[in-house]
Order: structure tokens, then C-alpha cells, then sequence
């Protein structure tokens, strides 16, 4: 099914009661013989479109109430409400109760003041559908917008940005696991296992990752480098490569108190066909004790401030 048609029946679907929305869809699905997928992506742009996050529930803490009819009368909610509307949609359309899951588990999406990855607890959801004996990971959440973060001198404002993203509709199960940490390791869905441990060490991407063709390299890991722009002092080397040539990077080092240190990263890059691979340096010269972020953005040479990725490194020891 094209996503013009199913864009013509979300647009279409009443807004109210739960009772007509679900009769409505119900119909849809039956009048074009919806398949698996196609229930799911109806669903999923239906959710997009209609519910936003709860924004203020989530920064305090209260992510109480899920009650399905309380999402469809206040067009709100927070993951979990996402997950269990999701589902129960599904269900009503004719996708069997065996055949999708809400799945919790971590994710590395938007910190509250005080979070940090190594603590994050276990309090986000998102579905699994089987589709043609397959189950596909599903992020109605994640696909239903973002939170923007606008600091001032005295306040820090988190405003959800509604809009489809249907990069976290049946997003392939390596991109997914990381961002997203199910705690059941058997839903991963992928044919190798991994721990916590490992996970929170992995660099937090972005869709624009993916979108941008961005590849990690097999020695992207923080090894000692010391032969890089002339640098002799002790560094690393952070290497991946892009899909677009023409794709710009704008990367930033800074500490956990805000403090940057881009006169310690050093960049190189050359082309290989209509790929492009990148070496990024962090120099330890003048680099205290601590914890460090690199911070890389990607874009044109006219709007270059699309987050793509994060690493996160430790110096433990004077340089």
C-alpha cells in the first residue's frame, strides 16, 4: 500500500470518539485488504499524526496513566501509551494477538537534568510485529516526533516537535539495538548477543546516521594514535565513512561542565569513489581528568546542525 493512500485515510479518519476512529480504520483496512505491514504502517502514521508526547507528565516523573481511552480523548501520552496504542490499534485492524509485542527496555533518546547514559533506567517501550514470519521493530514514539531542547542563562525548555519519522517504522535490527536496549535480550532480534555493558558503551547515533549513509569503520575504536596532522602528542582516532560527498561535518569536544576543547580535534578526510571516509583526532594535549563528548553534526554548506552522533570517552589519568 503507498503511503499516498495511506496518508489520504489518516487524513480522513474522525477525530472522535475512540469508538468511530477505530470503526473507521477498521473499514479502510477490510475495503483494501490491508495486509500485516500495511495495518502497521496505517497505524503508525495514524499515531504520528494524532498524539503527541507528554512532555510535561515525562519530566516529572509521572508516567501513570496509560489508559487507552484517556490517549484518545487527550491526544497525549508518553512511550509505554505510545506502545499500548499501538497494539491495541493493531489488534482492532486484524493483526493477531500473537503477532505483536510492546517491548520495554532503555533507550538513548533525551536526558532529563541529571541523567546520564551509564544510569539510564529501563522506562521506554516499543513494539515488535511479526510480518511475513519476521517480527519487525517498531518506534512509534520516536516515529511520532522529537524533543527539542532550548537552554537559556536561567531555564531549560524541552518542547516535543511533532512530525513523521518513519526512520523507527520496521527499522532494521542492528540500528535499532543502538539506540534501543530491550530487556529481554531475545528481543533483539539479531543472531548475536549483547550485554548492557556493551551497549552503553556503544556512541549514540542519530537517524541522520543512517540517513546521511554513515558507517562505522572496524578501527573506530579509541585507540592510541599518535601520527595525525603532525599531532605527536597522545590522541585517538574516531574513523567512519559518508554516502554523500557532498555532506558537510561540523564536530564539537567538550566536557561534562559545557567547557569545549575544539583546538584538541583534528579532521582529515579523502574521497574513495562516491564515498568518503573521515578521521577525527581528539588530542589529549591540556585535556584534564574526566568525561568528554564529541559532538558531530552534518548538513550543506548553508545549514549544517543536524545531530548525528556522540561518543563519549573517559581520561583517567594525567597526559
Amino acid at each position: 500500500m503507498s503511503d499516498t493512500k495511506i496518508n489520504t485515510i489518516v487524513n480522513n479518519c474522525p477525530d472522535s470518539p475512540s469508538s468511530a476512529i477505530i470503526s473507521y480504520l477498521q473499514q479502510q483496512v477490510d475495503r483494501a485488504k490491508f495486509d500485516s505491514l500495511s495495518i502497521s504502517k496505517l497505524v503508525f502514521v495514524w499515531i504520528a499524526k494524532n498524539i503527541s508526547y507528554d512532555v510535561d507528565s515525562w519530566l516529572r516523573g509521572d508516567t501513570s496513566n496509560i489508559d487507552i481511552e484517556y490517549i484518545f480523548k487527550k491526544k497525549t501520552t508518553f512511550c509505554a501509551g505510545y506502545a499500548l496504542l499501538f497494539e491495541h490499534i493493531c489488534c482492532k485492524c486484524g493483526i493477531g494477538n500473537t503477532d505483536i509485542m510492546v517491548i520495554n527496555g532503555r533507550a538513548k533518546g533525551i536526558l532529563r537534568e541529571g541523567e546520564s547514559i551509564d544510569n539510564l533506567k529501563s522506562d521506554h517501550c516499543w513494539n515488535a510485529v511479526k510480518i511475513n514470519g519476521q517480527w519487525k521493530l517498531i518506534d512509534p514514539c520516536w516515529g511520532a516526533g522529537s524533543i527539542s531542547i532550548k537552554r537559556t542563562k536561567t531555564k531549560t525548555e524541552y518542547i516535543f516537535v511533532k512530525k513523521l519519522n518513519d526512520f523507527w517504522f520496521c527499522t532494521p535490527s542492528h540500528f535499532f539495538l543502538l539506540t534501543h536496549f530491550p530487556d529481554n535480550s531475545h528481543h533483539m532480534f539479531i543472531p548475536f548477543s549483547v550485554n548492557l555493558e556493551q551497549w552503553v558503551d556503544f556512541p549514540i547515533l542519530s537517524e541522520n546516521f543512517f540517513k546521511y549513509g554513515m558507517s562505522l569503520t572496524d578501527s573506530s575504536k579509541y585507540k592510541p594514535y599518535h601520527k595525525f596532522n603532525k599531532v605527536n602528542e597522545p590522541a585517538i582516532v574516531i574513523q567512519f565513512t559518508i554516502g554523500k560527498a557532498d555532506i558537510i561535518l561540523q564536530a564539537y569536544l567538550l566536557d561534562n561542565e559545557s567547557h569545549y576543547y575544539n583546538s584538541n580535534l583534528y579532521v582529515r578526510g579523502h574521497f574513495s569513489g562516491t564515498r568518503r571516509s573521515v578521521d577525527i583526532c581528539i588530542c589529549f594535549k591540556d585535556m584534564k581528568i574526566g568525561e568528554y563528548f564529541l559532538n558531530i553534526f552534518a548538513g550543506n554548506m548553508h545549514n549544517c546542525n543536524e545531530f548525528v552522533c556522540t561518543y563519549k570517552f573517559k581520561i583517567n589519568k594525567a597526559l
